[in-house]
């Protein structure tokens, strides 16, 4: 008996620091939260979201702040439009930002850019505090229509509406006709791609220096 007591003591005081130790972690820990929808209220899922966490200090030669460390951790929205980070404060790192306009991860062709794609959250954060943040987001202007070329062609499966998807309407159309055969070619001047199409099938697809675009007035 006194045997079983000791040994149940000494597993005792074993795993008591563990347990504090958790509940400090849990503590410390802080939930970084959103949700993002579309203009009518609806959420939008399987959007790409960044929470980018920076140690900034002052350089002295400068007197400007500069990062000296970061670290960046991606995820996307649920069926219900939300997304969730979390983090363990420490005393290194002392600036959080949300980002919603991810590189090559943002579907630009659906979407407007937001007006405000790069959320400082440090405020909270840093204080320990819970941050939870709300973004509408704009489709963009030619999204339906486009939507409903894309199943004229058969849908994204096919090669035209493929090609519709990833990089939206093109800026110009132009037929060819070599040894009987009728080519016809996709321009998107502003993105330096061009495809080449016999009937509805891909045949070629070109890259090249993409032209810049107009500003009002010019």
């Amino acid at each position: 008996m006194r045997k079983t007591v000791y040994i149940f003591f000494v597993f005792l005081c074993i795993l008591t620091p563990l347990f504090a130790r958790d509940e400090a972690k849990e503590e410390n820990k802080v939930y970084i939260t959103g949700k993002i929808l579309d203009s009518a209220g609806k959420p939008i899922s399987g959007y790409p979201v960044e929470m980018i966490v920076e140690r900034a200090v002052l350089d002295v030669s400068s007197f400007e702040s500069v990062v000296s460390k970061r670290k960046v951790f991606s995820t996307q929205t649920d069926y219900e439009g939300n997304y969730v980070f979390t983090w363990t404060l420490d005393d290194y790192f002392n600036k959080f930002y949300i980002n919603y306009l991810v590189k090559d991860k943002f579907d630009n062709v659906k979407f407007l850019p937001p007006e405000e794609p790069l959320v400082d959250a440090s405020q909270d954060v840093g204080k320990g505090r819970d941050f939870n943040h709300r973004l509408i987001i704009l489709y963009h202007p030619d999204w339906f229509k486009l939507k409903q070329v894309i199943e004229m062609y058969g849908g994204v499966e096919t090669d035209k509406g493929k090609v519709l998807r990833e990089n939206g309407f093109y800026d110009r159309e132009t037929e060819e006709e070599l040894l009987g055969i009728k080519y016809t070619f996709w321009w998107y001047y502003y993105i330096g791609k061009a495809f080449k199409f016999r009937d509805d099938k891909l045949v070629k697809r070109f890259t090249y220096s993409p032209l810049k675009p107009l500003k009002v007035g010019d």
